[in-house]
């Protein structure tokens, strides 16, 4: 549901060190997070000038209006939706010649599987996250990301 203000918040990276754990050295960072504290417009994009809390820099967002934000979301679904219909019809075509008498349409359809899956996962997993904002270049844009809270 895209609600009236933006859910993400502007997060000022504060420290970055490495830990070694059993699986390897990790690098765990740490953000102080503010919100956006504007709300979405009627009708077009808008850029907004937001201040970090924790430094003062002034940066640059964008920020959809509700129907945009749906409208994107709708475009990442379709794009999950065709992956789904692509990885099904490179698996037919896979299983069609059961002998692979044709090296190229084995590979052609395995490179074809590996890449509606990578938009099927790209696609509904954005369609989930896809929240309208977007931090645009700016100076003092540096340590500066949009995360969620």
């Amino acid at each position: 549901m895209v609600t009236a203000t933006p859910a993400r918040q502007v997060a000022h990276l504060v420290d970055t060190r490495s830990e070694y754990r059993l699986t390897g050295e990790v690098v765990v960072m740490t953000y102080r997070q503010y919100p956006l504290g504007v709300r979405r417009p009627e009708l077009h994009p808008q850029t907004y000038t937001v201040t970090c809390g924790f430094c003062g820099s002034e940066l640059l967002i964008r920020v959809d209006s509700i129907e945009g934000t749906r409208m994107a979301r709708r475009r990442w679904l379709m794009l999950g939706l065709l992956g789904v219909l692509f990885l099904g019809s490179s698996i037919a075509i896979f299983f069609a010649d059961p002998l692979h008498r044709s090296l190229s349409v084995a590979l052609v359809t395995v490179v074809m599987a590996v890449g509606s899956l990578f938009a099927v996962i790209v696609g509904f997993l954005t369609s989930r996250l896809e929240d309208g904002t977007r931090l645009l270049r700016s100076p003092g844009r540096e340590g500066h990301h949009l995360r969620y809270p």
